[in-house]
């Protein structure tokens, strides 16, 4: 199966706002979905620029990512290469917001996961959306 990462994106951000703004104590869900958000916003601007191949089982052929799967920040630091190179890529921040974000932080009780945080990773989530719509 092909992945989507459009819809995919937009599905986890608006998941991710709406535990956010409506359910205060998932938090770090949010927080989660936020990150897996920003992952497939960022996947698929690289994949409609020609920079993003997949083996048949989906996953990114690009060495950078191959053992990570692309998850942030590794993604995100992914893109920054490929936007110093690239003029026609949206500009996003060159500081990657998800340093210490860690894909197995879904096996954690949450407790690291604090408001500021999230915000933080709710507005690069919202960047890259953004990146990715307007691209």
């Amino acid at each position: 199966m092909k992945p989507n990462y459009g819809a995919a994106a937009i599905r986890h951000f608006k998941d991710a706002k709406c535990l956010k703004d409506k359910h205060r104590s998932h938090l770090p869900g949010a927080d989660h979905l936020f990150g897996l958000a920003t992952e497939c916003a960022l996947k698929r601007i690289l994949e409609k620029n020609g920079l993003l191949t997949l083996t048949p089982d989906g996953k990114p052929e690009q060495p950078n990512l191959r053992g990570t799967h692309g998850h942030p920040p590794d993604v995100w630091d992914e893109y920054l290469s490929y936007q110093g190179k690239n003029r026609a890529l949206p500009v996003l921040p060159t500081t990657n917001p998800f340093f210490g974000w860690d894909i197995s932080d879904r096996y954690s009780n949450g407790s690291s996961i604090t408001d500021a945080v999230v915000t933080v990773h709710h507005d690069a989530a919202r960047a890259a959306l953004n990146a990715m719509q307007g691209s």
